[in-house]
């Protein structure tokens, strides 16, 4: 039976460590960049949204002032 450890040791595990780092923050990145374009996505949406909603607003103005005038002369 062997009780001694071997003379063999790993020096890489601060290497490991430094990668594992790396690719989660490049993750990370990955992550931060597809919740930005989401959110900017979502926003212009609901501009677009509400643009039109006061466009219809706006028509179903000018055609009820147009009935207004339409049925007085």
């Amino acid at each position: 039976m062997k009780t001694k450890p071997s003379a063999a040791r790993r020096t890489d595990h601060g290497f490991t460590l430094l990668v594992v780092m790396i690719f989660t923050g490049i993750a990370l990145l990955i992550l931060g960049a597809a919740l930005n374009w989401c959110s900017t996505n979502a926003a212009m949406t609901a501009r677009n949204n509400q643009y039109f909603n006061t466009l219809a607003a706006t028509e179903a103005a000018t055609e009820k002032v147009l009935s207004k005038l339409a049925a007085d002369y």
